[in-house]
């Protein structure tokens, strides 16, 4: 018998645990699942059929002592699962909108890819927060428009980090990396996410010098790497063949007592294979629980690639076995 969301709910649930995972909910078969509930323990004031296109109206009425988190959990849920119309209903249908239920819907629009609808929005908003500000060029970098993102950046009354970081990343990912850098050397302030984002747009963009240096950089000002990080930069040691380097950052792992979680196992295997330390990469490789079958794949290639096919094979068949259990 499947699992299902009534399962994991206690009896009865609370509406304020119902709210929480409509907010949370992405799935239309899972959100039938907790009106059902709501259905059924009472926690709306009458209950109701569903009925077409009326849905997302009729539901949203039915909801007492509303309010923005009602609201915008529904106009979450809808836009996630491609319903921008029935997000679109339930935005009309409030009758108190903020800021946080105008970026919602903003959101919604963005995430999918109606940008004009966004814009349209963005531009009746009465007013708008530095988030709203955010998802919007956030949207134009995903599509790729840096010329309207870049626009909306400097018009922006006030800029966070998360501002300068979705630029860095969006140029980045539309491979304009001396843009990414200019940013990156402008920004009045770093995280650690802009430091990763810059490292792993050199890394990913053809320019492992750079990537060593900067996080060597990084290192040598004291900011602590997170995984993305330090995956980025065993990926450009793989592919230099950089092995001095690849244990440097393989010890500053160890020092720093950092989490060696499927990923960054993976890309230490991968290296060391790579470097020729086959030896080296099946100790990391033992070390590593879990494993997933990344992480095996970068073993079983490894062995072959260092001319041992006899290990390989056997490794594919306890792989085979292991997953199956």
């Amino acid at each position: 018998m499947p699992i299902t969301l009534a399962c994991l709910l206690p009896a009865p649930p609370t509406r304020p645990l119902c709210l929480c995972l409509l907010q949370s909910c992405t799935s239309v078969p899972h959100f039938l699942q907790i009106h059902a509930q709501m259905l059924r323990n009472r926690l709306f004031d009458d209950p109701f059929a569903l009925g077409g296109t009326r849905y997302a109206r009729k539901l949203f009425s039915q909801i007492g002592d509303r309010g923005s988190f009602s609201t915008n959990g529904l106009i979450y849920m809808y836009c996630a699962c491609q319903r921008d119309d029935l997000g679109r209903r339930v935005f009309d249908f409030s009758r108190e909108r903020d800021v946080a239920s105008w970026t919602c819907m903003l959101s919604g629009y963005v995430s999918c890819g109606l940008l004009d609808r966004a814009r349209c929005l963005f531009d009746e908003m009465p007013e708008r927060g530095i988030i709203t500000w955010n998802a919007m060029i956030n949207g134009y970098m995903k599509s790729g428009d840096t010329d309207a993102a870049k626009e909306l950046f400097d018009k922006m009354p006030n800029q966070n980090i998360e501002s300068w970081n979705t630029m860095i990343s969006g140029y980045a990912k539309c491979h304009q990396l001396d843009m990414a850098r200019k940013l990156f050397d402008e920004m009045p302030a770093k995280n650690v996410i802009s430091w990763s984002a810059m490292i792993t747009a050199y890394a990913q963009g053809d320019c492992p010098f750079e990537a060593l240096a900067l996080f060597e950089e990084m290192r040598r000002l004291d900011v602590t790497p997170n995984c993305a990080a330090v995956v980025s930069v065993l990926s450009v040691c793989s592919q230099m063949g950089a092995l001095e380097q690849g244990t440097r950052v393989h010890s500053y792992i160890e020092m720093n007592k950092m989490n060696l979680d499927p990923v960054t196992g993976t890309a230490l295997i991968d290296m060391y294979a790579k470097c020729g330390c086959i030896d080296r990469a099946v100790k990391v490789f033992d070390a590593l629980v879990p494993k997933d079958v990344f992480s095996w794949t970068a073993m079983i290639g490894g062995l072959a690639i260092n001319g041992h096919g006899a290990e390989a094979l056997e490794l594919f068949g306890q792989m085979d076995r292991d997953i199956m259990k």
